[in-house]
């Protein structure tokens, strides 16, 4: 659920998004948890925050997010169920 982006749903569409993303761009970022709660025994949530550089099409600039997993328990395994971010950089002039 990027911004400006209609949402992937579907492990195919989600595949294709982050395959043309990752061949247009590179990332380098550090990202820090904020928190992480599980709320049911299949269900859990984490927040993170995220900060560097992206560099697409040759030209870098400030990237910095805000994140929101959810993570769904399926067959003993924790996997990511839904995810957005928002941007938490300045609006650019």
């Amino acid at each position: 659920m990027p911004q400006h982006f209609s949402s992937s749903v579907g492990t195919d569409a989600v595949r294709k998004a982050y395959l043309a993303v990752f061949a247009t761009i590179t990332l380098k970022v550090e990202f820090t948890v904020a928190e992480v709660v599980q709320v049911a025994p299949a269900w859990a949530f984490a927040s993170t925050n995220s900060a560097g550089i992206v560099n697409a099409t040759g030209a870098s600039s400030p990237e910095a997010n805000q994140e929101l997993f959810i993570f769904q328990k399926i067959d003993g395994d924790w996997k990511i169920a839904r995810y957005c971010f928002s941007t938490t950089n300045p609006p650019r002039a």
